[in-house]
């Protein structure tokens, strides 16, 4: 009798696997064939990540612009997340405003959600539109100097929502979108 139980456990687990990894084939496939690459600049990962032994893959934070790449802007982009990098760790200083503070308050929140994509107050981003996005990161995907230089080439579908992939740095996108920036 137990060892029925414990075939139909593992059955079931099993079962489950197989579904995450049909349904991540499913959302990788459909980011892909409906997004549009973005530049992304790493905010914060699971600390895993910068161990050269950790986890393959593991959740974490950037900052996406959908412009055409320059040099310009990703100044722009690594600003914004230096700023959100000061709030998260100020954000209850009084010489921020209202609103920094408000979103200072939403970065405490570092449980990984997928899909989730909040707009960086035009008070942080001077005017520029830049999202900060929860999405998954793939040791395997990232660019050689990626502590370095903390950039990401994501898919990315919709504007103030949708879907964010991180793909790899070898990838034709990703290498225009490099090389448009000037990181090439």
């Amino acid at each position: 009798m137990i060892w029925w139980i414990l075939g139909v456990l593992v059955a079931l687990v099993v079962g489950f696997l197989v579904f995450l990894q049909v349904k991540f084939a499913m959302h990788e496939k459909f980011v892909r064939e409906n997004g549009q690459p973005v530049l992304g600049v790493l905010l914060m990962a699971n600390e895993t990540l910068y161990d050269p032994n950790g986890d393959p893959e593991t959740p974490g934070f950037a900052v996406i612009g959908f412009e055409k790449p320059t040099p310009d802007y990703l100044a722009a982009m690594r600003e914004v997340a230096a700023r959100l990098a000061e709030l998260d760790a100020l954000g209850e200083a009084p010489e921020f405003s209202a609103v920094e503070r408000e979103f200072a308050a939403s970065l405490k929140n570092v449980n990984h959600t997928q899909g989730r994509r909040r707009r960086v107050p035009d008070e942080v981003t001077r005017g520029e539109s830049f999202y900060l996005v929860d999405l998954w990161i793939y040791r395997e995907r990232l660019p050689e100097d990626w502590l370095e230089q903390r950039v990401l080439a994501c898919m990315a579908t919709g504007r103030d929502e949708g879907e964010v992939l991180h793909i790899g740095a070898d990838e034709e996108e990703a290498a225009s979108m490099f090389a448009a920036a000037g990181l090439v």
